[in-house]
């Protein structure tokens, strides 16, 4: 039985790579637009981990655990998704923002293996955003193994990972090795996923009950500023710990607030525009730094900041919706159709059969 999409959490996805685009505007600082830069914009990305693993186990844990999907479907749904843009970017950059990545580097972003690398001149060369799609890879194949466990199971598995990263932040360790491991690491940055898969499991198990317009309305508008607050006194708290721990609880109630289909915010948040917005999301998250890169490197041609930042605004949003219009979704046909050709012929790896 296919679900209804959750609108409202689809549409959050836009503002959590919004958030992100922002913190790639440091150079605007100093100028008159420095009110555009958002120091905490690298909180979306922890954000698009949570809801990666509510919104997965959402549309595929019934499926998966009932056998009316396997292993391959989901890993080939997954493959299909994100590769196709990851190749575009990837090109673009090696065509137009080459800068003397080695055959090793190059090698590690197109099989998505360079959050694995604890340098940053592999998980941030080329479209450095990628290194992100690089741990959703990892969190993708550990998926459908995660859900066969408990949510004991899971929660055992989360405080062992979180224990551990705050005793690596209590060391005193470079702001390279903090990057390496407390920012970037698939292992260490499994909790963000996990936690999604169990507030999706609170949500709809312990929480699935009708509760009134008014009441949803509440509990949004508290998650909201909630969530505000955190943003608001996080310069109190260390950045190791701002990588993701300290946002897991206001990022989990605001999820599960905004999984409720009644209430003003909900309907806002369901209409159109911001919806594909929300679709188009991943494609603006892959192409918004290229776009600040191939503008700053030609400054000149643009003139003020003013044209500068209008620009990649501009570029970035509209360019994003006519990549997932016609280049994501056409793609995901594409490849979908290819690898069950190839799985039919039996030239796929065995563990996604």
């Amino acid at each position: 039985m296919n679900k209804s999409h959750i609108l409202p959490l689809t549409s959050i996805r836009f503002f959590a790579a919004i958030f992100v685009l922002f913190s790639h505007l440091d150079f605007f600082k100093n100028t008159p637009f420095y009110f555009i830069y958002v120091k905490e914009g690298f909180i979306g990305v922890t954000l698009f981990f949570i809801l990666s693993g509510f919104v997965l186990s959402y549309s595929y844990q019934e499926k998966l655990l009932s056998g009316e999907k396997n292993k391959f479907a989901f890993y080939t749904a997954r493959i299909a998704r994100i590769y196709p843009l990851h190749i575009l970017t990837l090109l673009f950059t090696l065509f137009f923002l080459y800068q003397n990545e080695s055959i090793k580097e190059i090698l590690s972003n197109i099989f998505l293996l360079q959050a694995l690398i604890p340098k940053a001149s592999y998980y941030f060369s080329l479209n450095a955003p990628s290194w992100s799609i690089s741990v959703e890879l990892f969190f993708y194949l550990c998926f459908p193994f995660l859900i066969t466990k408990s949510s004991k199971t899971l929660i055992k598995i989360t405080v062992i990972i979180l224990i551990l990263k705050i005793l690596l932040s209590e060391i005193n360790i470079s702001e390279k090795a903090t990057h390496a491991y407390i920012y970037i690491s698939p292992i260490l940055r499994l909790p963000d996923f996990i936690i999604g898969i169990l507030i999706f499991r609170l949500r709809f198990n312990k929480l699935n009950v009708n509760i009134s317009t008014y009441q949803v309305v509440i509990v949004q508008t508290l998650s909201i500023c909630l969530f505000l607050l955190f943003i608001y006194y996080s310069h109190m708290v260390n950045i190791k710990y701002r990588f993701d721990i300290y946002y897991i609880i206001p990022m989990s109630i605001l999820i599960i607030s905004l999984s409720y289909s009644n209430g003003i915010i909900t309907k806002t948040l369901s209409n159109k525009t911001l919806v594909l917005l929300g679709e188009s999301s991943f494609s603006l998250y892959m192409i918004h730094q290229l776009i600040i890169r191939f503008i700053i490197e030609n400054k000149t041609f643009f003139g003020s900041n003013f044209y500068m930042l209008s620009s990649i605004l501009a570029i970035s949003i509209f360019g994003s919706i006519f990549i997932y219009k016609y280049y994501e979704l056409p793609m995901k046909k594409i490849v979908v159709n290819l690898l069950k050709k190839y799985k039919s012929k039996g030239n796929l790896i065995p563990f996604i059969i």
